[in-house]
């Protein structure tokens, strides 16, 4: 959250909620969707008792229904990450009831009232920030409490300075002071928690938010318009709204305003004849929403995969680089790289200066072997991807790895060292570093390399150069600084991450051998000859040991010719 460039999301109680979840069926996704749909029907339950309280039990029950089945909830309900949008939700609503029942007691105390509401939704912070927001709503329905019949009178010897307020409008005044205050507190928490740094949104994330006035404003305005629409009418949903997928508005001119103003008249309007709005009304009103709903849901659904998913949004929107650059890499995981290298292309015509674009394609080809295309694919990047932000170390990681298999050393430690400007605590960065320096004999700096990247990350297995950096670390360690415990401790904890590590093996027994210990070194070499039978050099290094033995002769190092070199 420290960090520059963080969204400084902190959702602790999610991330709690996916550890139970993998404690008990690890990455089986199907464990992850029966919880999010038992959270949904929970937000369900909790919204129709909302609904109570302003509509009849029959509207209640429609209206609760209508918000189960909305298509508009899919993303949250269907997708795992949408988990942080259910907790939130429930301690939204969690808090928003008991406020409103609190308010019908005959003896409430205002700061336990308070108190706990923002207990509630503190919590709801945690899954999501936006839960916070409920403490403002319970501020705004503290203004269409049923009426009291003292309150027009009260606030208007308030006005007029006569007499004492009554104990009705202290009461509110009280409430509104104790949610506000608790809400700046939470909010002074988290910023401090933040660095007392705002999150730094670039215009592909959310293109409003740098945009100047007056485009800014009514872009703003207008989106709420577009959501309204999409709640009455949800007909053209897709997975992702960044980047130019709503173009913004540029100015007074532009005809989307009236789609502004056309919400906000009916919002005032329904205001302004709320309290004469009787039941069967807003009934009529939910009843044309659910055939809405019931339209959009006779289309059969296509979320059901990665691909279907995709190809549904860019049916829907062509604007969007994201969702091209997603295809592109749904299309490389099943192998097909031609039309992945289209889609990467399709996403960096969209949008020129989005990185992610040009990595991907970087990546593919990189892959293909196609190394100069890679290699012009990073230095666009480099060039001028990096004008936007020049601490984006993927960048200076990505074309390093493609110049050192161009056999470029000297430019991808160049490359390296920039990037380690910006993080040093990237264990990739040490790694790759560590490996150009030990190809260009510098041996003792490859070592620190080593050593800095498994004081990061002392289990960096999913980085496949890994075991690779262990290898050329003991190896290191034999043959050039001659110290045996940490060359067998390295190669023990590679065959920890892989058991069947032929090299490995075969050079733990050197080390026994190096030490004289040729008893050791024996039954070292019969265990790895079992396991590889058909291995030659094995079965003449098992014999050299066992001569050895017999003789009682002292060893050379020069009989086994070393640890084996790493590939």
């Amino acid at each position: 959250m420290l960090v520059e460039q963080s969204h400084k999301s902190y959702r602790p109680l999610t991330v709690l909620s996916f550890r139970l979840n993998y404690s008990v069926h690890e990455l089986e996704t199907f464990g992850y969707h029966v919880v999010n749909i038992l959270l949904h029907a929970c937000v369900c339950i909790l919204f129709y008792k909302l609904c109570l309280h302003f509509l009849a039990a029959s509207s209640s029950l429609l209206s609760s229904a209508l918000f189960a089945v909305h298509p508009i909830h899919t993303e949250a309900v269907s997708g795992i990450v949408g988990r942080a949008e259910l907790l939130s939700a429930i301690a939204f609503l969690c808090a928003l009831l008991y406020y409103i029942h609190s308010r019908y007691r005959h003896k409430s105390n205002a700061l336990f009232d308070c108190g706990v509401t923002s207990l509630l939704a503190v919590l709801g912070l945690l899954c999501k920030e936006q839960a916070l927001t409920v403490l403002a709503v319970c501020c705004i329905y503290e203004f269409f409490l049923p009426k009291n019949p003292s309150r027009v009178q009260s606030i208007r010897h308030l006005m007029l300075g006569r007499g004492i307020v009554s104990p009705w409008l202290r009461d509110k005044v009280v409430r509104i002071f104790l949610l506000t205050g608790a809400a700046l507190i939470v909010l002074y928490l988290r910023w401090k928690g933040m660095g007392q740094r705002m999150p730094v949104f670039s215009r592909f994330d959310n293109p409003a938010a740098v945009s100047a006035f007056p485009r800014r404003q009514l872009t703003y305005n207008y989106l709420l318009a577009v959501n309204a629409w999409l709640l009455l009418f949800p007909c053209h949903l897709c997975c992702d709204w960044t980047m130019s997928t709503i173009p913004l508005v540029e100015g007074i001119l532009d005809l989307r305003n009236l789609a502004t103003i056309v919400l906000y008249g009916g919002f005032f309007y329904i205001l302004k004849n709320l309290n004469r709005l009787e039941d069967d009304v807003r009934m009529t009103i939910i009843m044309e929403d659910r055939q809405s709903v019931h339209r959009f849901i006779s289309v059969k659904f296509e979320g059901q995969t990665e691909f279907s998913l995709y190809s549904s949004a860019l049916s829907v929107n062509q604007r969007n680089g994201k969702i091209f650059n997603n295809m592109g890499q749904v299309l490389e995981n099943i192998d097909r790289y031609d039309e992945a290298l289209h889609h990467y292309r399709k996403a960096i015509e969209i949008e020129p200066e989005d990185v992610r674009s040009y990595l991907n394609m970087g990546r593919v080809l990189t892959n293909l072997r196609r190394y100069k295309e890679a290699e012009d694919i990073y230095r666009k990047l480099y060039r001028e991807a990096l004008t936007l932000r020049s601490d984006f170390t993927n960048a200076y990681l990505n074309r390093g790895d493609v110049l050192l298999k161009m056999n470029r050393s000297k430019e991808a430690e160049t490359m390296y060292y920039r990037a380690l400007e910006y993080d040093q605590r990237n264990p990739d960065l040490h790694f790759n570093l560590g490996i150009v320096l030990m190809d260009q004999g510098r041996n003792k700096e490859a070592l620190e390399q080593f050593n800095k990247a498994l004081d990061i990350e002392p289990d960096h297995e999913h980085y496949p150069g890994h075991i690779n950096g262990l290898l050329l670390l003991a190896d290191v360690n034999v043959n050039y600084l001659r110290n045996l415990d940490v060359a067998e401790e390295c190669y023990r904890k590679v065959l920890q991450l892989d058991t069947g590590n032929q090299k490995a093996h075969h050079n733990l027994c050197v080390v026994f051998f190096e030490r004289q210990d040729y008893e050791r070194a024996e039954k070292c070499f019969v265990h790895i000859l079992s396991m590889h039978p058909d291995v030659s050099y094995i079965q003449d290094h098992l014999e050299v040991v066992r001569n050895i033995l017999k003789k009682g002769q002292n060893s050379v190092f020069r009989h086994l010719g070393g640890p084996q070199s790493v590939s």
